[in-house]
């Protein structure tokens, strides 16, 4: 019942690129306490880095008909992954609205998610900040 060692378990999973054990224990933590930001944070960026690994062997893929399929799939489980993330980073932003991480952050998600009136929005607050 102790949402700060949920917390610590999911930041030394995450250092061990243990991705899943730290979805978990960042879960059990917001069960606990679903405004823990720290924990509502580390969630988010676990699902950037999930989906940045799709991303990345997609673009490893050599570019040709044979692969176009499985490049689509890969893109396609990066997007999934980003999306999950998005609410996260905007309910950290709520929790934390001067906290210049999570505001670039969802930035970049809103970026790669081509949410650019959102991107454009945020780049605006982190100028004047």
């Amino acid at each position: 019942k102790n949402k700060t060692l949920h917390f610590v378990a999911g930041v030394a999973y995450a250092s061990n690129k243990q991705l899943d054990k730290a979805e978990e224990a960042y879960k059990k933590a917001l069960e606990i306490d679903p405004s823990y930001a720290d924990a509502v944070y580390n969630l988010a960026v676990i699902y950037i880095d999930k989906g940045n690994a799709f991303i990345n062997e997609a673009n490893a893929l050599p570019n040709n008909k044979n692969t176009e399929a499985k490049y689509n799939s890969l893109k396609g489980q990066f997007n999934a992954h980003l999306a999950k993330a998005a609410p996260l980073l905007e309910k950290a932003r709520e929790l934390n609205p001067k906290d210049k991480n999570v505001i670039r952050a969802l930035r970049e998600v809103y970026v790669k998610l081509n949410k650019l009136d959102k991107a454009s929005e945020l780049k605006k607050q982190l100028d004047q900040m």
